[in-house]
Formats: structure tokens, sequence, C-alpha cells
């Protein structure tokens, strides 16, 4: 077996807690296969970390992209900055990986593509939900057939927005999109690999509920309801509503699967994964696996590693930066309630 050379990386918007400082830096150096050897952001935080972990600091992102040492950027910046990032980082000559969302409007996603094109650098979108232990259990379900072929997926998660203290925060406009559009390319991902096809074809509604406090509501669209075909057949109805006017009232969800000869349902109400067949009693199976937070952290890792394997090798790992394109089209697409045809 041939060693691995680790991939040197730095990470972009790593000045304060968030998901950069929170998940980013703990799994690359808990990787054999990565080197952190930087990290960047204008916050004065950035030194703290730096200094924490051993690494230098950058405290403008050029002088991130000028040093050779850096092969990998992680963008791990706000929404609305991913896209003009991810092409600097591409044009320097970097391979770059990216958080969800990939961009935060619809043209710039032909921008970066074009930008991936013209450079030499791998581009990846860091979808660390589909590595999670339960995500991986019910795909091995679905492979083994234990409801016959897969036909349709349901996902529903009903619930409060994402808090934040600042309530002048851009998260909160509608010019920063959604929930659906931050949090729902880990949904459609995820369901891209239940499926085992990109999605082709969406109808979509959306709607608003104004009454509330701003932490809970937010000024963009609070429901999204997308019917979702896949390339091989399949449909999907995912349902993001976070309307909820109260923090008193209980957030919930899950993801049913219905195929030709049962159901495999997760989610609210039972702490397993229950599995209906014609003519059986259902099953409650335990999936097993890590803590929560293990698990999250062990699923950052995962990602990370399988792209420095694409920077050594060149092959492209699962999803891919064409469906995560796919993806963010049928989320824009399903959000401004088009249809868009198969």
């Amino acid at each position: 077996m041939m060693e691995f050379e680790p991939v040197r990386v730095a990470v972009l918007g790593a000045g304060r807690p968030n998901v950069a400082t929170q998940n980013h830096l703990p799994a690359i150096v808990e990787s054999e296969f990565l080197e952190l050897v930087g990290v960047g952001d204008v916050l004065e935080g950035v030194e703290e970390y730096a200094e924490q972990y051993g690494v230098k600091a950058y405290r403008e992102y050029g002088e991130m992209l000028d040093d050779p040492e850096v092969e990998v950027v992680q963008v791990a910046t706000p929404d609305w900055c991913h896209a003009e990032q991810v092409v600097q980082g591409l044009e320097a000559g970097k391979h770059v990986q990216v958080q969800k969302p990939l961009c935060a409007s619809l043209g710039e996603i032909e921008v970066m593509r074009e930008a991936q094109r013209r450079t030499k650098g791998h581009l990846g979108v860091v979808l660390n939900t589909r590595r999670l232990h339960r995500s991986r259990f019910l795909k091995e379900l679905l492979e083994e057939g234990v409801i016959g072929e897969l036909v349709h997926i349901d996902q529903v998660h009903v619930g409060r927005r994402f808090p934040l203290r600042d309530f002048g925060s851009r998260y909160y406009t509608t010019q920063a999109g959604s929930v659906w559009l931050h949090n729902g390319m880990h949904v459609l991902d995820t369901a891209a690999m239940y499926a085992a096809a990109a999605p082709v074809g969406v109808q979509g509604v959306s709607n608003r509920n104004p009454e509330g406090e701003a932490e809970l509501l937010g000024s963009a669209e609070n429901f999204v309801r997308a019917m979702v075909e896949f390339g091989n057949g399949l449909t999907g109805n995912f349902e993001h509503n976070t309307m909820m006017t109260s923090g008193e009232l209980p957030s919930f969800g899950f993801v049913r699967f219905v195929g030709t000869e049962g159901e495999i349902y997760s989610g609210r109400g039972i702490e397993g994964v229950a599995v209906r067949r014609r003519g059986e009693e259902e099953r409650v199976l335990e999936p097993g696996g890590p803590e929560p937070a293990a698990d999250v952290q062990a699923s950052f890792r995962m990602a990370f590693e399988e792209f420095a394997r694409t920077v050594r090798d060149g092959e492209e790992r699962e999803p891919g930066f064409e469906l995560s394109c796919r993806v963010m089209e049928i989320l824009f697409r399903a959000l401004d309630g088009e249809e868009v045809a198969r």
C-alpha cells in the first residue's frame, strides 16, 4: 500500500465559535490524511485559534491564497461569501472545499461551474450528513432490499429556524435565502444518496408566516414543500416548516421510505428505525453507532478525508461537484415555486 502524503489545509472563517472552529479544525487535526497549516478570518479571534493549533493566522484571504504551503482551502464563511471566495481560491491554483450551501443565488452556480472548468483545482462541498451513522445505516437497509425496490421518500422537518443573538444579521434577511437554502442542501443530497440518483425535476411551493419573534421567523420564506423527481424515476416529498411562533412548541422531523414490499420509518415517535413489511409485524431496529457529538465529528472527518483522496489521486468521490450543483438548482427552483421538467 502506497504511503499517503497528508494534504495541507487552511480554513477560512475561523475567527469565532462556528462550524469552522467547532467542527472543521478538530476534524482536520484528528485525521492522518490531513495537515492543518493555517486559519484565516478578518476577526481578531483568528489569532487565538492559530495559537491554539500551532498554525499560521491569515487576516487577509489573499495571504492564505499566496501561501504555497496551502494545497486546500476550506471555505467556512457566511453563505453569501461562498461563491466569490471559491472562485478566488480556484483561480489562485488551490483546491477548494466549501461549506454548504454551495452559494446564495441561482446565478452563482454557473459562475462556479465555469471557474472549475477553466482551472486545475478540485471543488467539493462539505456534505457530512450523508456520512452520519444513521444515514449510512438507512442506506444499507435500502441496498439490502428490506422493503423491496425503493419508490418514494418523504422527509419532514417542523421546528424553529436556527437561533441567532444578532437580529441584525444578514442570515435574517430575504437576500440571504432561507433556512431551506441553508440546511436543505443536506436534505436533498442525502436523499440523492438514498435514491442513488440525482434530482432532475421539482414542483415547489413556499410561504411565510410573518407574525412572531424575529429570532424564530426571520424575514425569508419559512415554509417550503418540494415534490422532487429523481433520474431513476423515484419521487420525494420534502417539507421544511419553520413557521413556529413560539419557542415552547416542540420541533420534530422524520424520514420515510416507501418500497414495493414495505416501508422504513425513522424519526418522531420511535428511538430506532421501524421496518414495516406487508404481512409481517413491525420490527424496530437499533442503528447503534457513536454518541451524537462524536458521530458528527466523524462525519466531518470522513468528508474531508474523501476530498483529500481526490486531491491526491484525481478521482472524484461522491457526491461530486455536479450533483451538488444540481441539488442547489432544485433548492432554488423549489423556493421560487417553479416547476422544472425532467
